[in-house]
């Protein structure tokens, strides 16, 4: 992008034509990304246009910025609205307009996030208030409806405060009841759609006013419509159960009390200051460009000869540092300039460039002194070229130039420019190196992100230092489920961690092992075992632990180590001692085993697990055996003649196994010695270490696969984990105040102590997820150690989620209607999802298929009710689910609703809860459904089985609360689980209000559709209706953008086309035959590229188009959540949501 210096006056006297000396950081962010993003790095600012500018015809890429309403005859008619600053460019000799979400007829400002500006009908008065309104809460509202205002009043001396919203329902807006007397300082119940609410929402900076900032009377359409960017947390969805009591949580204000001067901590300590963050104009404006965006030439309008003019072409960028105070106004010009294929010889010198300083010469006489060597003497090869030079010595020793040179320029010459003094070619050594405008900005906003973050490390340290929470009341929780559960086979892993993080550090006082002051200590590590994953260890006597603590309650949460090694800890409350401990290990020991051979048998149980330093003979020969630490199924290392793996013995307890690579002959004997103990930690499992101390597999020998669609040897969950309370020494003060802890080694035997945290809270925690599992094995008394009642094996739950559905599906395939297609070729049939598939027929003559694939195609459809001639006949039933919509690659393009009449003479079903017609993508009417899929089953099987678990646990602990959580967003071409997020609702209301759905999965959505969208495909349009990616690892996405004409075009013009599906086997003719009965097709997994497919409005060849893809998905396989901050604040702050319910 060119004229940067024109484009930040033409900002600054647009700034200044609206009454306001000042921009933003965040505005001119915006409006900047905004150019790029649009008409890319290349054009050339043309100047600020009013309707009477006549831009000519531009031979290259050129815009303009304006803010004059009106009719732009010469730029092809297009108009530009009041109050809006709009950019008018070239895209392929058209012009376009691209308008900023920026007002400009008092001030700049940018709408709020949740504001649908695009489709809202906004006059002067509604610019007030969207001016100075924040933040937007509804509490526990599922955005199922468009929602928008009918009327707001702040301050009005007769109206007072006064709020009113409306629905899209049915195509159709309805208001619902004015609030009078709002009190915006605190959540208010407002009634959505007979639904009652809590609403918060950021007035505060709107002022009082006698103007009625919207009122919007009437039955028609709403003006001001609010999109789904408002946040929904359910902070206030239940007032009883939340309630704490004013009395219980008033910890009088001395108690409380964060004192102004504890908090204040002075302008100068917490200072980034508006000075520091608030860039001026002028600072951030050079932030933004630098001195990049200066001219290279000290003399730009000199008349430069035509050589000098293909020099000065040839450098495409170039930038001086660090220049020397004595030569800052000196002349630093092209001494010499070369482009020549030879580099010998007289008369050739290659791609050799001198530049010289003027003053040095003159003064000196001598060019050596006065130059600097750019580019060395090697032949030229007319390429594009970097250097970067520093001068080493002399007047001009640090002087850093950075240049890059287009050779190019002079292909098929030999071009020669020689040393002269009086050469044109001056450069302005202000000039800094002009970095592409989306790094620097990417760079203002690391560095704004950055400052912010320490404002808010600093704001997070004065809290810990001054505010208490009192303690939460200890729960005892369960996480259930499959895999996703399961996670690593220990305690927290991905979306687990978040509330257990919840639980002992939002309330009460948390120590870390690095918030102490220790002698000698160590940092120990073990992302699995310890919180955080982390520890500190101190040895010998007298080295000590200190800390400061609050709370009546402490607990001390510590590592002992497997060893006989032990101290004598004292525990002192200031400088007085008020408990002791130690941290003896009962667990250790050693032993040896003698087991047979048969010459058949290769695996031989031993007594226990936690076994190590393992030395195995047959018959008195030693042998390598090896702990298995491998992950998901077992290969034997090489050189390795045993395994040692985890398994169950007869009675579900956990063991250590050899597995022999080989099984020893009959009669030999073979020898076994090992130590044997338990690492007693945070997590406790029965998953130990080996002698060095890395962690064993926590998979073991068991008869599921922790991914049934992918089984594999030694790839079980063999039992349930959990905070391990032997980990924990407790201790209760008579007082709740602030105090030094110390924790001093006064004895032992070669004493150490290992402290991982402290906290005010302990909570019990369970992990029963088990890779494959189902509610039916839950039920079952089957899986000793891993069915309902061992979830109650150490306390009695508060709470127990319960996360299924994949594995349970594989066991609920019936389907009611079924569709059959003749003439399927075999390479169509490879492109065929199967798991939809109900039977395959060769038919030999034709050497094509039949298939019968399990869906009807709908003929007509209301938002509660539709027909199909394949319902005519069938035994679909009223309490089925019906999916409705033809799913190719997007959740949203399919709905569930449950059946409530059935017609199957005229093949119609109705439903009771409309469609969400605005959940769809390329859905504009209802009747555009006419013609897609319906798939209709019972999933019976699956409910029983469910209700049978919850009543199940209800019957051991009928206090218990339970969540269903439901985390699954699926590639439904490999799980075909879209109807369980909908029917876990259904097996809640079997029951009382204990038991809750929290819909989980739209945490996981929202995040891949609104995070950052950084994989850019770009594409040119050829006039087909779909483009492919050839890109490997792209084969199924969510978080998709399609951008043409500078618009996103995804979910209304195309949709996507997955490339994960299952496929046929790799078989050919009849051997393909087959009849689904109650299990699906055998599943053959593929994977190909995916494809972007249009509807409408295909793009004109020739177009460019740019995909855009989120950086980042909830899960590398859309069953299986991966692992990190981002699954932490989505999935993890569902789970705490969930939990938070007790």
């Amino acid at each position: 992008m060119a004229n940067y210096q024109e484009l930040k006056q033409a900002i600054a006297d647009v700034i200044k034509t609206n009454g306001n000396q000042e921009i933003t950081g965040a505005i001119l962010q915006n409006v900047l990304k905004s150019i790029v993003s649009v008409i890319g790095e290349n054009a050339t600012f043309a100047g600020i246009a009013i309707p009477g500018t006549n831009p000519g015809t531009p031979d290259a890429n050129v815009f303009y910025l304006t803010t004059t309403d009106g009719i732009y005859l010469n730029f092809g008619n297009i108009q530009v609205n009041p109050n809006e600053l709009a950019i008018i460019y070239t895209d392929n000799n058209i012009w376009r307009v691209y308008r900023l979400n920026v007002l400009t007829n008092k001030s700049i400002n940018v709408y709020p996030d949740w504001f649908d500006f695009q489709n809202s009908v906004v006059n002067a008065k509604n610019t007030l208030f969207f001016e100075k309104v924040g933040g937007l809460n509804i509490a526990g509202f599922d955005k199922s409806l468009r929602l928008g205002f009918f009327s707001f009043v702040k301050g009005h001396s007769a109206y007072g405060n006064r709020i009113g919203f409306a629905w899209e329902k049915d195509q159709v807006w309805k208001r619902g009841d004015l609030l009078t007397n709002v009190n915006f300082n605190a959540p208010f119940s407002y009634k959505i759609d007979g639904k009652q609410y809590y609403i918060t929402i950021d007035v505060s900076q709107v002022p009082d006013s006698e103007t009625i900032y919207i009122s919007d009377a009437g039955t028609g359409e709403i003006k001001l419509k609010i999109n789904d960017r408002y946040t929904n947390f359910s902070e206030y969805s239940d007032v009883s159960g939340l309630k704490t009591d004013v009395d219980a949580l008033k910890t009088d204000v001395s108690g409380l009390k964060t004192d102004v001067d504890a908090l204040k901590t002075d302008v100068s300590g917490l200072k980034t200051d508006v000075d520091a963050l608030k860039t001026d104009v002028s600072g951030l404006k050079t932030d933004v460009y630098g001195n990049g965006g200066l001219n290279f030439l000290k003399n730009p309008d000199d008349n430069y000869s035509e050589a000098e003019r293909k020099i000065i072409s040839a450098i495409k960028n170039i930038g001086f540092y660090d220049v020397p105070e004595a030569i800052k106004n000196d002349d630093i010009f092209v001494r010499t300039f070369s482009a020549q294929t030879e580099a010998t010889g007289s008369g050739f010198f290659g791609q050799l460039v001198y530049f010289a300083n003027k003053r040095i010469y003159n003064e000196t006489k001598n060019w050596d002194i006065a130059s600097i060597l750019i580019a060395p003497r090697v032949p030229c090869d007319y390429q594009e070229h970097e250097f970067d030079v520093t001068v080493s010595s002399g007047e001009m020793a640090g002087l850093r130039i950075r240049v890059l040179i287009d050779y190019s320029v002079f292909a098929g010459t030999e071009f020669s420019y020689g040393t002269r003094i009086d050469n044109k070619i001056v450069f302005n050594l202000l000039r800094t190196w002009n970095e592409p405008l989306n790094d620097r900005l990417h760079k203002i906003e690391t560095d704004m992100n950055d400052r912010l973050h320490k404002i808010e490390t600093d704001i997070s340290e004065l809290q810990k230092e001054n505010t208490y929470i009192m303690p939460m009341q200890q729960k005892n929780v369960v996480f259930a489920g499959s895999s996703n559960v399961w996670g690593d086979g220990f305690l927290f892993y991905s979306y687990l961690k978040k509330p257990i993080d919840w639980l002992y550090k939002s309330s009460g006082k948390y120590t870390a092992y690095n918030d102490v002051e220790t002698t000698n200590g160590e940092v120990q590590t073990n992302d699995v075992k310890f919180m955080d994953g982390k520890a500190i260890k101190i040895s010998g006597v007298g080295a000590e632990i200190k800390f400061k603590h609050k709370g009546s309650e402490l607990n001390i949460c510590q590592v002992i180590e497997r060893t006989s090694d032990y101290a004598l800890i004292g525990l002192y409350d200031g400088d007085t001692k008020v408990a002791e401990f130690t941290n003896h290990n009962t667990t250790i020991g050693s032993d040896t085993e003698q087991f047979s051979g048969d010459g058949e048998k290769i695996k031989f149980n031993l007594k226990r697990c936690f076994t190590y330093s393992h030395v195995l003979k047959v018959n008195g020969v030693p042998k390598n055996i090896i702990l298995n630490t491998q992950g998901y199924g077992v290969t034997f290392p090489v050189g390795a003649d045993c395994l040692v793996i985890r398994s169950l013995d007869d009675n579900g307890n956990v063991i250590h196994t050899l597995y022999f690579k080989e099984a020893p002959t009959a009669g030999a004997v073979i020898d076994v010695s090992y130590n044997y103990g338990e690492t007693i930690c945070f997590v406790k499992s029965t998953v130990g270490e080996t002698e060095s101390g890395e962690n064993e597999s926590p998979y073991g020998d068991g008869t599921i696969s922790y991914d049934p669609t992918n089984p594999a040897n030694i790839s079980s969950g063999l039992d349930f984990r959990l905070i391990n309370e032997k980990s924990f020494y407790k201790f209760w003060f008579d007082s709740d105040v602030e105090r030094e802890i110390t924790l001093k080694i006064e004895g032992g035997n070669n004493p150490y102590f290992v402290f991982n945290f402290a906290s005010s809270v302990f909570h019990n925690v369970m992990n029963a997820g088990i890779g494959g599992w189902t509610a039916a094995n839950f039920n079952s008394g089957s899986y000793i150690n891993r069915v309902y009642w061992n979830i109650a094996d150490y306390f009695s739950p508060d709470v127990v989620t319960i996360g299924l559905t994949g594995n349970d599906d594989w066991a609920n395939y019936p389907r009611k209607i079924k569709r059959v297609y003749n003439g399927i070729t075999l390479d169509e049939l490879k492109q065929f999802p199967m798991l939809e598939v109900g039977g395959i027929e060769y038919v030999a003559g034709s050497d094509t298929y039949n298939v019968t694939k399990n869906i009807g195609i709908i003929k007509e459809i209301t938002t509660r009710s539709l027909k199909a001639d394949e319902i005519i006949g069938s035994d679909v039933a009223e309490g089925d689910f019906v999916r409705i919509g033809t799913y190719t690659g997007d959740l949203r393009q399919v709905q569930t609703r449950r059946i409530e009449t059935v017609d199957n003479v005229q093949g119609q079903i109705t439903w009771a809860e409309p469609l969400h017609l605005n959940e769809f993508i390329c859905i504009e009417t209802i009747d555009d459904l006419v013609g897609q899929e319906i798939s209709i089953r019972s999933i019976e099987q699956y409910m029983q089985q469910m209700e049978l678990l919850i009543s199940n646990i209800k019957k051991m602990v009928p206090k218990c609360k339970i969540c269903l959580f439901n985390i699954y967003y699926v590639d439904m071409w490999t799980r075909d689980t879209a109807e369980y997020t909908y029917i876990q609702q259904w097996i809640a209301e079997k029951f009382d209000g204990t038991v809750y759905f929290v819909d989980a999965w739209k945490y996981a959505r929202d995040y891949c559709e609104n995070s950052l969208h950084s994989r850019d495909f770009d594409f040119v349009a050829d006039g087909n209706d779909t483009i492919t990616f050839a890109i490997d690892g792209v084969g199924h996405w969510e978080g998709i953008e399609v951008w043409v004409n500078n618009k996103n075009v995804y979910g209304k013009d195309c949709y996507p086309i997955t490339g994960w599906y299952t496929t046929i086997e790799d078989k050919t003719g009849s051997e393909l035959n087959w009849v689904g009965t109650n299990n699906y097709y055998p599943r053959i997994y593929k994977k190909r590229n995916f494809a972007i497919k249009w509807k409408q409005n295909i793009p004109l060849t020739g177009t460019a188009i740019k995909v855009k893809l989120a950086t980042r998905q909830w899960s590398a396989d859309y069953a299986h959540p991966r692992d990190g901050d981002y699954i932490d604040n989505s999935l993890g702050r569902a789970l705490v949501y969930a939990i938070s319910k007790i």
